[in-house]
């Protein structure tokens, strides 16, 4: 089974994933990203008019293979 690595950001710091998870596939390990990024927005409210949560997965080498981006903000009307 491969190895990926999930590093994440909550907006107000990063954490580098250093111990790696077995996920069947790439799309596995997406589907592990977008679910992080969920639990992510739910431990804290948004403060003020914009939140960005983002994971990233790596591969063992450091390799870039996809980056999941979820983003909550407000427009205020003129």
């Amino acid at each position: 089974m491969p190895s990926f690595f999930f590093d994440t950001s909550d907006g107000e710091r990063f954490i580098r994933d250093e111990i790696g998870l077995d996920v069947e596939s790439l799309q596995a390990a997406r589907d592990e990203a977008m679910a992080a990024l969920h639990a992510m927005s739910q431990d804290r409210p948004v403060d003020g008019d914009l939140r960005e949560v983002f994971a990233l997965v790596r591969d063992p080498s450091g390799r870039l293979l996809c980056k999941a981006r979820m983003r909550v903000w407000c427009e205020w009307s003129d």
